[in-house]
């Protein structure tokens, strides 16, 4: 596996040290009151050292992206959630950075593959979610160099307020935001729109969402590692853009009603009903 995934990961191990003791007050964000289903797409660009068995080569990488993720709730509390992201990238510049005598031909494409599966629970100021997560990147000699991962998501807060999360291999991860291996930031929800930023590992990013009709949201979200300035060559830079549907968004916003004039217009007592009826 390159050094680029390495180093990103490594990144993301001194960073979940050092934030560990703030992970109690930190998530992704509050489960959906049903379930949701997101597929999304995008593109974006990366540069990575290399070095592996033969000499050390900088390459420099656009990528395309997909993703997509489905999570609900079991009961009233319990959460789950899958999600997979591919990206399949151009090697649009190789720099060898030592000199070789190997006629060999380097790599003119790039793949990188997340999936990851988590069981949690939900309430209404607090979240987590734990599970595994895989970190898979086809060699050239058609093998597989895979890395398995813990996946967690936590969150605790006011979501209509702010909230703060901290995530660890929370996807989409490929190659172009690897660096978002780690997570750290605020996020605010309301029923038309939401957004989030977040702290990385030599990074930050940037994500929101807003309702185009009942259930159905369009989002953005963008991530970048600033290496050698915000457009440099070398930085991580990505952009996606995904569609979410959340299934029962009107049930739901129906049975919240019918529960809010339960409670502030209550029914008689039966006594007094059954006492009204009597001459």
């Amino acid at each position: 596996m390159n050094d680029h995934i390495r180093a990103g990961v490594r990144r993301g191990a001194i960073y979940l040290a050092a934030l560990f003791g703030l992970s109690v007050l930190c998530g992704s964000g509050p489960a959906p009151e049903v379930a949701e289903v997101t597929v999304g797409g995008g593109g974006g660009r990366y540069s990575f050292v290399s070095s592996g068995c033969g000499p050390a080569a900088r390459y420099r990488v656009t990528e395309r992206a997909v993703y997509g993720s489905a999570q609900g709730r079991i009961g009233e509390h319990m959460t789950v959630a899958i999600e997979g992201a591919t990206g399949n990238g151009d090697v649009r510049e190789y720099i060898p950075l030592e000199e070789t005598s190997s006629d060999a031909s380097p790599p003119n494409t790039a793949t990188a593959n997340f999936t990851a599966a988590r069981l949690g629970g939900d309430w209404e100021r607090f979240g987590f979610a734990l599970g595994a997560a895989l970190y898979a990147q086809p060699e050239r000699d058609g093998t597989i160099d895979a890395l398995p991962f813990p996946s967690l998501t936590l969150w605790a807060g006011a979501p209509q307020k702010a909230y703060g999360f901290f995530d660890v291999a929370s996807g989409p991860i490929v190659g172009a935001n690897v660096n978002t291996f780690v997570k750290l930031g605020v996020g605010h929800q309301h029923d038309r729109y939401e957004g989030q930023a977040y702290l990385t590992p030599g990074g930050f990013g940037l994500s929101g969402a807003k309702r185009l009709v009942e259930g159905l949201w369009l989002g953005v979200s963008a991530s970048a590692r600033p290496e050698g300035g915000l457009f440099g060559q070398d930085a991580d830079l990505q952009l996606m853009g995904r569609l979410t549907y959340r299934f029962g968004a009107t049930r739901r916003k129906r049975s919240d009603t019918s529960r809010e004039w339960q409670r502030t217009n209550p029914l008689p007592s039966v006594d007094r009903r059954i006492g009204n009826r009597r001459p």
